[in-house]
């Protein structure tokens, strides 16, 4: 993790916001190929993101608009960001 760039990705995101990123991108990166995990991805799905993010749905429906945006779509396998 390089701080001045994660600082200039995440710079208008609240604390909260910044640590649900955090720990999507943490986790992607812990399983990527695990149990037929693509590289680096997570389920496209909105109660996993959640429970990745360590959010509760309600704060993944307040917040995960916004997360997903730092979220693409994984460029080569269909369900998964």
């Amino acid at each position: 993790l390089y701080t001045a760039d994660w600082r200039k990705h995440v710079g208008t995101l609240g604390a909260l916001e910044q640590g649900a990123l955090l720990n999507l991108y943490l986790t992607a990166w812990e399983q990527s190929g695990a149990h037929g995990t693509p590289a680096c991805a997570l389920p496209d799905d909105d109660a996993t993101l959640a429970r990745v993010a360590l959010l509760t749905p309600t704060e993944w429906r307040k917040y995960g608009p916004t997360l997903r945006r730092y979220l693409p779509t994984h460029p080569t396998v269909p369900g998964f960001v």
